[in-house]
């Protein structure tokens, strides 16, 4: 993201990792279970899921081939985040417990029910 900030948009933010991080952990439900001891960055990212969907799906797909570093279409995109979100959390000390590709689809599942 850092990178993206500085060569797409011209914005330098040193303090980047702090606005995902900041704030311990917390908890969620989703549907009928209870997840515990999640990272912030998780919880942001899960509140802010529509919206990051919604960039995804906009962005060319060669400007995600080039971020990811791997190849995309406009039909694979937004399951290719899915999957490197969830290759990525298993790196994190403290999202051991949790199984984030079905927490992402749980959450994208629960909300197109509601939208319906």
């Amino acid at each position: 993201l850092g990178i993206w900030l500085v060569t797409q948009e011209g914005i330098v933010c040193n303090n980047l990792r702090d606005l995902f991080s900041a704030g311990g952990k917390g908890e969620l439900i989703i549907g009928r279970k209870k997840h515990i001891n999640i990272p912030r960055v998780f919880l942001n990212m899960f509140s802010s899921l529509d919206s990051i969907i919604e960039h995804i799906t906009v962005t060319p797909t060669t400007e995600l081939n080039q971020y990811w570093e791997t190849n995309v279409s406009n039909e694979t995109k937004v399951i290719t985040w899915i999957d490197l979100i969830a290759e990525h959390s298993k790196k994190i000390a403290d999202a051991q417990h949790l199984n984030i590709k079905e927490m992402i689809i749980e959450l994208m599942i629960n909300h197109h029910r509601n939208i319906k």
